[in-house]
C-alpha cells in the first residue's frame, strides 16, 4: 500500500452559522432531546493530534494519459499518552519528521502501545462531490478526546462510477483496516509507527457519516447480510448525521419535478450527461460548462473526492448535476447504473402497499438490491442483527428529509435493535457545531452511546483511560 505520510494539513470543517429553515416536518414518533450535560473530557489540543494519510486502494483510470487512481484515508490519532509525551510521541509535522523518528526514536515496548477503537467517517456530497477533509469539527475533536481514532475516507464518485464501484471501495477499505480478520498480511496497523503508542482494534469499530456519507455507513452495517464473511468484524455501533439512504425509493428521488429558472444551465448539465451526444457535442458541452476533467470514453472520469475538490469549476458543475438529479428524479438511475429504473420504481406507487415490496423485487435486479438499505432492512432477521444506531437529524431538513431517518429507526426498533433518535427543531441540513454541543454531547451523547454499547459487548472499557 506504500509508505505512510505524516502530514499537517488543514481540515475543512463544516461551517458554523445559521441554517435557514426551509420546510417543517412534524409528527416524529421518536424522542427529542432538548439539552445535554457538559462532557467532562478535557478538550484535545489540535497541535498534538497525530495525523497520517494512507493509500488503501488503487484502481484503473478510465481516461487516457493515466494508468491508475489512488484512494486515500486520513487517520487521526489522539495525542500520545501523558507518560509517553516527551519520549517518542509522534506529532503532526512532515514526512521528514517521520523519517527522523524511524531512525532516532526509541520504540516503545508492547505494554506501552495501546489498542484503541476507530470511528470510520464518510463525508457528504450526494456521492457526486465532497472531500475526506470535510469533517464536522466538534464530532472529530470529541472523538479524539474520548480516545477513539478517527478515520476519514475518500471514495470514488458517481459519474461514470456507480454505487457498485463505491461498494467495491468500501470492501477494499475494510480489507486494509482489518487485514488480520480477513486473512491479509498487511494493513493499517503495519503502517502506523510504533512510536505513536497506538494501534487500531481489529474487533471494535464504529461507522458514521454525514448526509450521503451516512448512506455509505448504512451499507457497511448491512455487509454481513449482503456480502457475508464470517471473518469480517461487524460495526459495534453507528452514527447517522442528517443521513441519506433510509428511503431511496421515495418520490423525492424518483419523482420528476418542474425545472426551476434559478437552475440556469441545468438543462445543459442534463444534456451533458446524455449518452446520445456525439464526441463533438460532448466536447462543446464540456467547454460550455467549464468541466476540467478528461471525458475519455466516459461522461466523467471517476474522480475521487480529493481530486474533485481541487477544481471549484468541477465542483460547481457536480453540485448543479445533483440538483438536476433531484429535479428529474434520476438519481437512482445513476446510483445503480440502470437506465429507466427510477421510472419503474415510480410506477410501483400505483400498486397497493401490501403488494409493493414483491413488485419492487421484480423491478430492481438482485445485484442492485444491495444499494437500497431500506429494502434490505425489510427482512426482520436482517434488522435484528444490525448494530445499535444514534440518529441526529434536523426537522427542517429539506435536502434529506427526516422521514428517511425515521423509517430506518422504525425498522431497527421492530427488529429489537437499540436506537437513540434525536431530532432538532429549526435545523435544516447545514452542519453547525452548536448542534453537537446541545444535542449530541454529554451523558446522552454520541461518544457515550458508543462507549456504553462497546462496554456491554466487550465487558470492559474502550478508548483512553
Amino acid at each position: 500500500m506504500g509508505s505512510p505520510l505524516l502530514i499537517s494539513h488543514k481540515l475543512t470543517y463544516y461551517p458554523m452559522g445559521p441554517d435557514s429553515p426551509d420546510n417543517s416536518m412534524s409528527g416524529s414518533i421518536f424522542e427529542k432531546q432538548t439539552s445535554a450535560s457538559t462532557d467532562d473530557k478535557p478538550p484535545v489540543d489540535p497541535a498534538a493530534i497525530q495525523v497520517f494519510t494512507f493509500p488503501y486502494y488503487t484502481y484503473p483510470a478510465h481516461e487516457s494519459g493515466r494508468s491508475e487512481h489512488v484512494l486515500n484515508l486520513d487517520l487521526y490519532l489522539p495525542p500520545a499518552p501523558l507518560e509517553a509525551q516527551g519520549k517518542s510521541a509522534c506529532t503532526p509535522a512532515s514526512s521528514q519528521a517521520l523519517r527522523e523518528l524511524s531512525t532516532t526514536s526509541t520504540v516503545p515496548g508492547p505494554a506501552e502501545v495501546k489498542e484503541i477503537p476507530m470511528i470510520i467517517y464518510f463525508h457528504g456530497g450526494n456521492l457526486l462531490f465532497g472531500s475526506r477533509t470535510h469533517v464536522p469539527s466538534a464530532f472529530h475533536l470529541d472523538s479524539l478526546a474520548h480516545g477513539f481514532a478517527f478515520v476519514s475516507v475518500s471514495h470514488r464518485l458517481l459519474l461514470p462510477c456507480t454505487g457498485h464501484d463505491i461498494l467495491e471501495d468500501i470492501l477494499h477499505l475494510l480489507e486494509f483496516l482489518f487485514p488480520q480478520a480477513l486473512g491479509q498480511s498487511r494493513g493499517i496497523n503495519a503502517h502506523i509507527p510504533p512510536t505513536c503508542h497506538y494501534r487500531l482494534s481489529q474487533t471494535t469499530y464504529f461507522v458514521s457519516g454525514y448526509s450521503a456519507g451516512a448512506y455509505l455507513a448504512r451499507i457497511i452495517c448491512l455487509l454481513h447480510h449482503t456480502h457475508p464473511n464470517p471473518s469480517r468484524p461487524r460495526p459495534t455501533a453507528a452514527f447517522f448525521l442528517s443521513g441519506q439512504g433510509g428511503n431511496l425509493i421515495c418520490p423525492q428521488y424518483v419523482f420528476p419535478k418542474a425545472m426551476s429558472a434559478r437552475l440556469g444551465n441545468a438543462n445543459d448539465k442534463w444534456l451533458y450527461l446524455s449518452k446520445e451526444l456525439t464526441p463533438e457535442q460532448q466536447l462543446k458541452r464540456k467547454e460550455k460548462l467549464g468541466v476540467v476533467s478528461d471525458l475519455g470514453s466516459d461522461r466523467f472520469h471517476p474522480l475521487t473526492s480529493e481530486e474533485a475538490v481541487r477544481s471549484s469549476r468541477e465542483i460547481n458543475v457536480r453540485m448543479g448535476i445533483a440538483t438536476v438529479f433531484y429535479r428529474l428524479g434520476k438519481k437512482v438511475d445513476y446510483l445503480t447504473g440502470i437506465s429507466g429504473l427510477s421510472e419503474k420504481i415510480l410506477n410501483t406507487y400505483f400498486i397497493p402497499t401490501t403488494a409493493r415490496l414483491p413488485e419492487l423485487r421484480e423491478v430492481i435486479p438482485v445485484e442492485a438490491w444491495v444499494l437500497f438499505p431500506e429494502l434490505v432492512l425489510e427482512e426482520v432477521e436482517v434488522a435484528r442483527t444490525h448494530c445499535p444506531v444514534f440518529f441526529l437529524h434536523g426537522r427542517d431538513d429539506r435536502t434529506v428529509g427526516i422521514r428517511e431517518a425515521e423509517r430506518t429507526a422504525r425498522q431497527l426498533k421492530n427488529g429489537g435493535v437499540e436506537v437513540r433518535f434525536v431530532s432538532v427543531d429549526r435545523w435544516g441540513h447545514n452542519w453547525m457545531d452548536e448542534i453537537w454541543d446541545r444535542y449530541a454531547n454529554g451523558e446522552e451523547g454520541v461518544m457515550q452511546f458508543f462507549e456504553k454499547v462497546a462496554e456491554r459487548r466487550l465487558g470492559g472499557g474502550v478508548g483512553l483511560e
